[in-house]
C-alpha cells in the first residue's frame, strides 16, 4: 500500500505534471542487483552466501583506441577473490556480470519484466532509423544501464518481496471507492504472487543489511542506528552520476528514493548517496509517528523473519569453504566470517585456497633457500 508520493523537489505550482515518483523512467543503476541477479541466482541454487568469485575484469573493450577492461567498479579497482555478500555490500560490477551470465539474460530480464512487474523494461525496441535496442543485455540487467529505466513506483514494489516472505505486492495508492450510499464502484483488492522461496528472501534481507553497514554503500545512514530498527537497502547510481538511488526497507516500511535532474546531467558532489539523507528524513519521521509512538511497555520491534529451515555457519572468506588452520594464519588475520544458508548448504569441505609458506620477517618475502633461519616465520597466501 502506497502510504506517501514526492514527485519532485520544492513546492508545487501546477496540475498533471510529470510525477517523477511514478512516471518518469530513469536506470536504476546498481539498485536492479538484487532483483535481476542475486535473488534468481540464490532461488535456482546457484550460489550461496559463501560462494566466492573472482572480481577481475569479464572482457575487454575497445575504447578511443584502446583496449580497456570491463566493466569497471566504482573504485576503480580489482579485488581478486571475495565473496557475494562482500560482493552485494559494496556494489562490485563484476560480480554482478558473471552471476547473470549464469542466471542467464532471458531468465533474468522475465523474472523483473513478469515476476516483478516492471513493465518499463524493454524486450525490444526499434528506432526511428530502424535499429533495435533491448533490456536484455549484460550491461542493462547486471549494471541496471536499461534504455529508459523503470519507475520509483515499479522498484520499490519490486522490493517487496524481500519483506513479505518472498511474495511480490502489487502497490496500490486507494482500496476502494464508494458513492454516497455506500455502494462500491472501485474495488482495488490485494494481489500477490510468490516470486522467492521465503528461505530466498531472509537470505537477500541478511545480505542487504550490509549496505548500510560500515563499509557499505549507504553507511552514511544513520536511521539503523538511532532507532535501532532492522534495515537494509541498496543504492545505485547510472550513468555519469546522473541517476542515484537507494531503494531502503525495514520490518514495517520501505522507501524508495531517485535523486537526479529533470533533464539528465551529472550530479556533483558525489562523495556519499545523495538519496540517504531525504530516505533518512522521511523513514525516521514515519516510524516515529505510526511505530514508535504506538508502542508500549515490553513492545518490541520487529525484525526480518528467520525461518527454522536457515542456519548460520563459519567459513573462509577467500574460499566459501570450512575454515582450515592454515585460515587463521593470512597476513591480513583471520578469515573467519559467517553467513546464513539454507539448511544443507552450508560448507562441508576444508578450505584448500590457503597454504602455508616459510616467509622471511626480515626481507618481507616468501624465504628462498638463502635465507637465515632466524628470520624465517610461516605464515598463509
Amino acid at each position: 500500500d502506497v502510504l506517501g508520493v514526492v514527485g519532485a523537489r520544492g513546492e508545487k505550482t501546477a496540475n498533471r505534471v510529470l510525477n517523477f515518483a511514478t512516471k518518469a523512467k530513469r536506470p536504476p543503476g546498481s539498485a536492479i542487483k538484487p532483483l535481476a541477479v542475486y535473488s534468481p541466482a540464490l532461488e535456482k541454487g546457484l550460489l550461496t552466501w559463501a560462494t566466492v568469485l573472482d572480481d577481475t575484469p569479464h572482457s575487454y573493450v575497445e575504447e578511443n583506441g584502446k583496449l580497456v577492461a570491463w566493466p569497471r567498479n566504482s573504485t576503480k579497482t580489482y579485488r581478486g577473490l571475495i565473496n557475494i555478500a562482500y560482493a552485494l555490500k559494496v556494489s562490485t560490477n563484476t560480480v554482478s556480470i558473471k552471476l547473470l551470465e549464469q542466471v542467464g539474460l532471458k531468465n533474468a530480464f522475465d523474472f523483473c519484466y513478469d515476476t516483478l512487474e516492471m513493465k518499463s523494461m524493454i524486450e525490444y525496441g526499434e528506432f526511428s532509423d530502424g535499429t533495435g535496442y533491448s533490456d536484455i543485455g549484460l550491461a542493462s540487467l547486471g549494471l541496471g544501464q536499461l534504455n529508459y529505466g523503470v519507475t520509483v513506483r515499479e522498484i520499490s514494489a519490486a522490493y517487496s518481496m524481500f519483506i513479505n516472505s518472498g511474495i511480490y505486492s502489487k502497490p496500490r495508492t486507494y482500496l476502494r471507492v464508494t458513492d454516497s450510499s455506500g455502494n462500491v464502484i472501485l474495488d482495488n483488492g490485494y494481489e500477490g504472487k510468490v516470486a522467492i522461496s521465503e528461505e530466498t528472501a531472509s537470505i537477500m534481507n541478511k545480505l542487504l543489511e550490509s549496505v548500510p553497514r560500515t563499509g557499505g554503500t549507504a553507511a552514511s545512514i544513520t536511521f539503523d542506528s538511532k532507532y535501532d530498527i532492522d534495515v537494509a537497502g541498496k543504492t545505485g547510481s547510472a550513468g555519469d552520476y546522473y541517476d542515484r538511488w537507494f531503494i531502503g526497507y525495514t520490518p514495517y516500511y520501505i522507501c524508495g528514493v531517485w535523486y537526479g535532474y529533470e533533464y539528465p546531467k551529472h550530479i556533483d558532489n558525489i562523495s556519499t548517496n545523495p538519496c540517504v539523507k531525504p530516505w533518512d528524513a522521511v523513514m525516521g519521521k514515519i516510524h516515529e509517528d505510526k511505530v514508535i509512538s504506538q508502542m508500549k511497555e515490553g513492545d518490541k520491534y520487529l525484525e526480518f523473519n528467520v525461518p527454522s529451515t536457515l542456519v548460520q555457519a563459519t567459513y573462509c572468506m577467500d574460499s566459501g569453504l570450512l575454515m582450515s588452520e592454515a585460515c587463521y594464519h593470512d597476513g591480513r588475520g583471520s578469515r573467519a566470517e559467517t553467513g546464513w544458508f539454507v539448511r544443507g548448504t552450508e560448507p562441508t569441505e576444508y578450505c584448500t585456497t590457503h597454504i602455508m609458506v616459510d616467509y622471511d620477517s626480515v626481507e618481507g618475502a616468501i624465504a628462498c633457500e638463502w635465507c637465515p633461519i632466524s628470520n624465517i616465520t610461516q605464515v598463509a597466501l
